[in-house]
């Protein structure tokens, strides 16, 4: 939540979406007198994951070579 600067609640519903698809887990707990709550992703989120970044470097990858292409006309 911090690293992407989200609100609490926005934060909640990605997380609650990814759950959904089974993508995270969550964990609610008490950490005193406030709630916390930690997620972390399931295997089937790390390969959604890991596939998603192999189509953006591999479109990266076409666009760079797209660009050298037409950069030597």
């Amino acid at each position: 939540r911090r690293t992407r600067e989200l609100a609490d609640g926005d934060w909640g519903g990605h997380v609650e979406m990814l759950e959904e698809c089974g993508y995270s887990e969550t964990d609610k707990r008490l950490r005193g007198r406030r709630p916390q709550t930690t997620a972390r992703a399931t295997r089937t989120g790390r390969a959604a994951f890991e596939a998603e970044l192999g189509a953006l470097r591999a479109l990266v990858r076409r666009l760079t070579d797209r660009r050298t292409r037409d950069d030597s006309k």
